[in-house]
């Protein structure tokens, strides 16, 4: 679920604080408004890496790069959702 949110705060000229305010104050004070986007999610994430650390960092996990194809494959199923070729062991 993602709900998005915007409120134009009330100040400012023709607004209900400062409804006359001169246009210096206006100009510093009125026409703000705040916005906002809030997301609830369940599931366990998607990541890519490797258990073996076959570079010359210190410890973790490497990441793979994209080898510069496109991973979407025609008919998906639960076993093969992208294409793995697609994905190549990082060079540090």
């Amino acid at each position: 679920m993602v709900v998005n949110f915007n409120y134009e705060l009330p100040f400012g000229r023709g607004k209900r604080f400062g409804a006359t305010m001169h246009w210096l104050p206006n100009a510093l004070l009125g026409g703000w408004q705040t916005n906002g986007i809030f997301t609830i999610n369940s599931g366990q994430p998607l990541i890519f890496s490797q258990t073996t650390n076959n570079s010359f960092s210190f410890g973790g996990y490497q990441r793979p790069d994209a080898a510069g194809g496109d991973a979407r494959i025609p008919v998906r199923s639960i076993d093969r959702w992208f294409d793995t070729t697609q994905f190549k062991v990082a060079k540090d």
